[in-house]
């Protein structure tokens, strides 16, 4: 199987190679930090602010994949306005490889624009593990979930990923599909050989991207893996735990210590994506329906307290993210 995974990781690094500077840019050269899917079955409103009693501006329907640029609160923005986040099914925007940051300098510096003089918008020790839009020469486009920028290509390492695959897993997903089953091919092409067809519902782990978005590499629980339409997958943020609520109702907060969106149920399922710098909050998706700013969303994401989750995960490991902005 890593035979395999590295052939398809170095067909995906061959089409990256030939992409355009900008390949995933859109109009008026802003690149997309993330891409979501409407799921919500009677369409969603477009605000002109994020703001739910600003002016509606349009609507998107269900199924619709829309290009994120920024997140605010409970909003992202989109090329025509800004919606509400719960109601989408965010993923990474076109990642198509895995890098790590190797850097003989302290930090990598991650840069607005492909240049020397580019201004530094975030730095990174080495070691930390980056997605890869797009290579163009000298220089790597690189997304960490939040934003975009670019690197020296040199300061990365592009190679088969670790035995476990922790490094080059972008995403968590589920298959979904009105078909019988979802197919799995050798590669990302509608001609290619099936390699598997499992039913709708199977977990599964989102490694790579086509370059143009249309096909995602996945990993089932078994080990099996292969190239489905992007789709057929419900996309969610990387799951690193699972959890039960020992105590309840529980408030369920925007971020930790702060906006109530709700409250959860005693003994709720939820999913673990990340914890504060304390390790005292949790960000968590609930597994269930939930009101929140007067629609109802499948699956929203928000911050509970830890004393209040019971897991068997190693919450120390979770990854740790600055909760003022999430």
């Amino acid at each position: 199987m890593k035979r395999f995974l590295f052939l398809v990781l170095l067909s995906v690094m061959a089409l990256a190679v030939v992409l355009p500077q900008g390949g995933v840019s859109a109009q008026g050269g802003e690149t997309p930090i993330a891409q979501g899917v409407v799921r919500a079955r009677n369409g969603t409103a477009i605000y002109t602010e994020p703001d739910i009693y600003s002016e509606v501006v349009g609507t998107v329907a269900n199924g619709e994949v829309l290009d994120i640029y920024e997140r605010e609160d409970l909003f992202v923005r989109i090329d025509r306005g800004w919606v509400i986040a719960g109601v989408l099914n965010i993923g990474p925007a076109h990642v198509n490889l895995q890098g790590t940051a190797d850097t003989r300098r302290t930090d990598l510096a991650v840069r607005a624009t492909p240049e020397i003089t580019g201004e530094v918008i975030k730095t990174y020790p080495t070691g930390t593990v980056l997605g890869v839009t797009t290579l163009d020469g000298l220089w790597a486009q690189v997304y960490d979930g939040e934003i975009v920028g670019w690197v020296f290509t040199a300061d990365l390492v592009l190679g088969e990923p670790t035995a476990d695959l922790t490094d080059v897993v972008q995403a968590d997903a589920v298959t979904d599909t009105r078909r019988t089953d979802t197919v799995l091919r050798a590669e990302p092409a509608i001609t290619a050989e099936v390699v598997s067809t499992v039913a709708t519902g199977l977990p599964a782990s989102v490694l790579a991207y086509s370059d143009d978005h249309l096909f995602a590499l996945v990993m089932l629980e078994d080990g099996t893996m292969g190239w489905t339409f992007t789709g057929d997958l419900i996309i969610d943020a990387k799951v690193y735990g699972r959890g039960t609520l020992n105590n309840g109702p529980i408030n369920f907060r925007e971020t930790a210590d702060g906006l109530v969106l709700n409250r959860l149920p005693f003994g709720a399922n939820v999913l673990l994506l990340a914890q504060n710098e304390d390790g005292t909050w949790l960000k968590v998706r609930y597994q269930g329906n939930l009101s929140i700013g007067g629609e109802d969303i499948e699956g929203p994401k928000g911050w509970i307290a830890t004393e209040y989750v019971d897991t068997t995960t190693d919450i120390t490991t979770l990854p740790v993210i600055e909760t003022a902005s999430e």
